[in-house]
This record gives structure tokens, C-alpha cells and sequence, in this order.
């Protein structure tokens, strides 16, 4: 009998411990997931500032731990931070979620002086520091990928960076005028997208991670919020 119970335990151990082993082994091989945490206080997790000289600056206030809200009345705003090596290793498909509440009408991403957007999110293959010698009009250092909300063109259409022709694109994630309001959820792959912008893969994981609005070309309102920023790795 108690040899029968012994037994009974042990079957019943396995019934509730071995699902759980499996499910553990299977997250496991699930890889990485990296939330940007914005608030209450985003530079606190590594969110910085960024101005462009001589122009006016748009408001970037974070809304709850992971999103911002953003407000440019003919200005120019964003918000970057550096990206650690160990944030980023092996294939990584960045994730967000955005929406317009107001915009100008759309504009032209290929033409410089004409290009405003109301929200954009930037890729930066480059050195930290870059977004100081790009506001001041320097050689850039590295490669840039700008997935950008509005403007002109077609879904999915890549387009030379007017103001970095040769290192850097705009990638027309929803052209056209923007139903307000509604929320759109976006996961881009950056690898195969540097890989059709320029024609490899990047040599080296992404250095910088930046928002940004902008109508400080043809004036006008615009805004709009991001939430749920996250990395996810193989």
C-alpha cells in the first residue's frame, strides 16, 4: 500500500510540475524583450534631449511608464537614447505603437525645408554624439533609418534622407493623411531594412533609438503619442 502511494505522489508531481518545466524551457528559447520605459521621468532612464539650434522646441512629455505625447506648434522636438550592445544582439525586430491627434497636411520627406512629419522613429547606425554634428549641419558618421508617420509618397516606400542623401532614409511607414486618433501598431525589422536601404546588412547592432515631430518647416500643429516601445531578439 504504501509503496502504491509513494507511487500515486510521484505521478502526480510530474502531472504538475512537468508543464511547468516545459513552459519554462520553452520561454527559455524565446529570446530577449527590452522595453523603453519613459516615465515618470525619462531621463532618469536614459532618454535625452535634443535641439536643434535656432529653432523653436516641441513639447515631449511622457504619458504613464512607456509612451510619450508630443506637441510642436511650428517647432521641432526629440528624444534619444543610446542603446547598449547586450539590448540588441542577434535578430531584433523593433515594436511601438503610434497615432495622430492632429497634423498639418502632408508633406514632401525628400525635399529639404518641406519635410515635417508628425512623429518619426529613428535608427541610428552611428557613433553617440551623432545628433549633435547632424543639428549642426556636420558630416554624419553613420547610417540612419527614419520610419516616419504622414507625408507623401506610397506604404512601405524608402526614400533618400534630404538632409543625410547618401547615409540615411525615410521609411513611409503610413503615408497620407492620418485618421486621428487611431492607434497603428508597427514591428519593423531594422536588418532587412538597412539591408534594402543600403544594400547590406548592418555591420555593427544599432548605437541610438530617437523620436521625433516636427513642423518647424511650414508651420502648423501637430500631435501625436507612442507607447510600448520594445525590442525583441532571437
Amino acid at each position: 500500500m504504501r509503496a502504491l502511494m509513494v507511487r500515486a505522489h510521484q505521478a502526480m508531481v510530474t502531472r504538475v510540475l512537468l508543464p511547468r518545466l516545459l513552459l519554462l524551457t520553452a520561454l527559455g528559447t524565446l529570446g530577449s524583450t527590452s522595453e523603453l520605459g519613459t516615465g515618470p521621468d525619462p531621463s532618469a532612464l536614459g532618454w535625452q534631449r535634443f535641439q536643434r539650434p535656432g529653432y523653436p522646441d516641441a513639447v515631449i512629455e511622457p504619458i504613464g511608464e512607456t509612451g510619450f505625447r508630443l506637441i510642436a506648434d511650428g517647432a521641432f522636438g526629440m528624444r534619444w537614447q543610446r542603446l547598449p550592445v547586450a539590448t540588441v544582439t542577434g535578430h531584433c525586430v523593433l515594436h511601438w505603437r503610434w497615432r495622430a491627434l492632429a497634423a498639418p497636411p502632408p508633406s514632401d520627406p525628400r525635399t529639404k525645408g518641406r519635410d515635417d512629419r508628425p512623429l518619426a522613429v529613428h535608427v541610428g547606425f552611428a557613433q553617440p554624439g551623432f545628433l549633435d554634428r547632424l543639428g549642426m549641419g556636420a558630416p554624419f558618421d553613420g547610417k540612419l533609418l527614419t520610419y516616419q508617420l504622414g507625408g507623401l509618397g506610397t506604404r512601405g516606400e524608402i526614400v533618400p534622407n534630404p538632409h543625410l542623401p547618401q547615409d540615411g532614409v525615410v521609411i513611409l511607414l503610413r503615408p497620407g493623411e492620418i485618421a486621428t486618433g487611431a492607434w497603428f501598431d508597427e514591428a519593423v525589422d531594422w536588418q532587412a531594412d538597412h539591408a534594402r536601404a543600403f544594400g547590406s546588412a548592418p555591420a555593427e547592432p544599432p548605437a541610438v533609438l530617437a523620436i521625433s515631430i516636427d513642423t518647424d518647416d511650414l508651420g502648423g500643429i501637430a500631435r501625436a503619442e507612442i507607447d510600448h516601445l520594445r525590442i525583441v531578439c532571437d
